[in-house]
């Protein structure tokens, strides 16, 4: 018996393809908050800032929860973040060369100098294009010069408790599947053609 020829429009082809590759290109994206989401919730202690524990640093990768400990500097800036333009400050570790933070400006919390413990994620420098944008700002801006092999370290990140990974995650692969559906509905055999074909 033979089977049925499938036909599929060239238009429908084309936009499955580009839907598919930007859908694709945003569930990649999101792994990795995917998988800091579900991280170990006990972060690498990397003690003082100014007396760093450097073997424990050495390992440190892209998106570990680490925790750090030192005296927040009073030079520093500002920035917007996210859909509803959340306010961030930006600043360094004094004594330190390796450290650049990145925290949520809260309306009633004190600025300035304070000798504190900060955990969040980490990004290196080396390896993550704003990490390393905020690393260039201190030098263009302060003429202070933060190391290359440093990190930024994203202060309040904490590992299960930003749920957007995961609704982003969710949606997208929604998506591709409503997409691959749009592209399969159409479809139409052989026979479902000839027979258009004769109604004409």
């Amino acid at each position: 018996m033979k089977r049925p020829s499938l036909y599929i429009g060239k238009k429908n082809v084309v936009t499955f393809v580009l839907a598919s590759a930007f859908l694709l290109y945003g569930i990649i994206s999101s792994i990795d908050g995917v998988r800091y989401f579900f991280s170990d919730d006990a972060p690498i202690d990397l003690k003082e800032a100014m007396t760093l524990d450097k073997e424990t640093f050495a390992k440190v990768n892209d998106g570990d929860y680490v925790q750090v400990k030192g005296i927040t500097s009073v030079q520093g800036g500002s920035l917007k973040k996210g859909l509803w333009g959340d306010k961030f400050v930006v600043f360094y570790l004094s004594g330190s060369s390796k450290f650049i933070v990145v925290e949520k400006q809260e309306d009633d919390e004190k600025r300035g100098p304070q000798d504190r413990a900060i955990k969040g994620r980490a990004h290196l420098f080396k390896s993550d294009a704003q990490a390393e944008k905020m690393r260039k700002f201190f030098l263009d801006s302060f003429l202070i010069e933060i190391d290359a092999d440093g990190i930024m370290v994203e202060s309040g990140n904490i590992p299960g408790k930003d749920y957007w990974p995961l609704i982003l995650m969710g949606l997208l692969i929604i998506l591709m599947g409503l997409n691959v559906y749009l592209l399969l509905k159409p479809m139409k055999t052989e026979k479902e053609m000839e027979n258009e074909i004769d109604e004409l």
